[in-house]
């Protein structure tokens, strides 16, 4: 098997990064039921080849179940990525396998705002939340029954701060394939009162934003992590130190931007 744990520092900065998200007031509105939930992790746990293509595997807990993302950025002229090609396993103590609740098939829907450039997709798949995380011990991806032995990332509050921060960038500073979107969440965080050059995105190994599809519908799911989150005296504090971590929800179609706090 091939490991996937080569993760390079693509942010750092004179002072210490901060994880957080940027939610209005004008914007705001009431926050629906599947938006309610833990800070959300989006955490690294590897990468998988696809054709010629790198593909990142994130991992995540959510209230119900633990959330796996193979997510992968393609030109406008490459086919869709059929997600039956994908199998994902995640283990726990004794060789069990986790439960799989629910999981993408078929032909993957493509997300980006410029169709003429590309875009990402990103196959889902969700496993039983019953089996405690720290009897998790193992997450295996394979893509054309050739399998690749990912990790199961630290919680945050069990990560040293500094290295949280090693895979986010300045949301100022992203000049990547989603730059649309993501100016679309700057714009809106400035609309909203609040100061974008503060915000950090999750990026992959190409410097590409990890934008995720949202499990609620079309929307594309923005983690913006804030720059007190990830401060030297927040290091052992859990939930959303700061109150500036949220989710921002992004329709391509109306390019309309919502936001949520991280709890």
């Amino acid at each position: 098997m091939r490991t996937g744990t080569n993760w390079k520092p693509l942010a750092k900065s004179g002072f210490v990064v901060v994880v957080a998200f940027a939610v209005i007031s004008t914007l705001r509105g009431s926050l629906r039921a599947e938006d309610q939930v833990t800070t959300p992790e989006w955490s690294p746990a590897g990468q998988v080849k696809i054709d010629r293509n790198t593909a990142q595997v994130l991992f995540s807990e959510e209230e119900k179940d633990y959330r796996i993302d193979v997510s992968v950025s393609l030109r406008a002229d490459e086919p869709p990525t059929n997600a039956d090609r994908i199998e994902v396993w995640l283990l726990s103590k004794g060789g069990k396998a986790v439960s799989c609740t629910k999981r993408d098939n078929g032909a993957l829907c493509r997300v980006s705002t410029n169709h003429l450039v590309g875009g990402t997709e990103s196959a889902m798949f969700f496993f039983d939340h019953s089996v405690d995380r720290k009897d998790l011990v193992a997450l295996v991806v394979s893509v054309d029954a050739e399998p690749t032995l990912c990790r199961i990332p630290k919680k945050p509050s069990d990560t040293d701060p500094g290295e949280r921060g090693k895979r986010l960038m300045r949301i100022t500073e992203y000049t990547g394939l989603d730059l649309d979107k993501v100016k679309l969440v700057r714009d809106a965080l400035r609309a909203a009162g609040e100061r974008s050059e503060e915000f950090f995105i999750p990026v992959n190994d190409e410097a590409m934003c990890l934008a995720l599809p949202h499990r609620g519908g079309g929307e594309v799911c923005f983690p913006l992590w804030h720059e007190t989150a990830l401060d030297t005296k927040n290091e052992n504090v859990p939930g959303n130190p700061g109150g500036k971590c949220r989710n921002a929800f992004l329709d391509p179609k109306t390019k309309k931007v919502r936001f949520a706090l991280w709890k």
